[in-house]
């Protein structure tokens, strides 16, 4: 088990992250291209932009 604490001026977050061995590895056979790929990234101007362009207001 992994956890790690963040002390912020908003308040404290905590993260944990649990290896669960029962689950079976999965394993791809699909070779990564520019076509079956995409890129998402969470930012302060909009709240999700994916490489498809779209773009979602924050809530």
């Amino acid at each position: 088990m992994y956890t790690s604490y963040l002390c912020l001026a908003d308040g404290y977050y905590v993260t944990l992250s649990l290896e669960d061995k029962s689950v079976p590895a999965l394993s791809c056979e699909v070779e990564p291209t520019l076509k079956n790929t995409l890129g998402i990234d969470m930012g302060l101007n909009e709240f999700l932009v994916i490489s498809c362009p779209v773009a979602s207001e924050r809530v």
